[in-house]
């Protein structure tokens, strides 16, 4: 635990008050968005103007509860990205990738990165 605080107060970089858990890439979106939820992150979902333009892809995963979605490309490997805070003013941003045709529990997390809110 001692180092974990040293890194928080050093690096600002995630506050100590919340926990992240074991991210693996490859590992299901549906797992690792239930495993933040728990450990008290939170969905970080756009405002409704900013969601007027979506693709039919972004608007079935939104429609299927996923508020913590936040764009996808309309190519390739169907990357998303999703989003969600602590409450303490961290971010984690978490990409996957998964076939246009696939339904959102299908897709697979490829990345993430942790950033501060402010």
């Amino acid at each position: 635990m001692p180092f974990i605080i040293q890194l928080c107060f050093q690096a600002s970089v995630l506050s100590c008050e919340v926990e992240l858990p074991p991210i693996k890439a490859g590992m299901s979106y549906k797992e690792v968005r239930k495993l933040l939820t728990n450990n008290g992150w939170f969905p970080i979902s756009l405002h409704w103007s900013e969601t007027e333009s979506w693709s039919a892809r972004e608007r079935l995963i939104l429609d299927k509860g996923y508020s913590d979605i936040q764009a996808c490309s309309g190519t390739g490997l169907g990357h998303c990205l999703f989003s969600f805070g602590d409450g303490y003013g961290n971010k984690i941003n978490i990409t996957t990738s998964g076939q246009a045709d696939n339904e959102p529990e299908d897709l697979n997390v490829t990345g993430w990165s942790i950033n501060p809110e402010n």
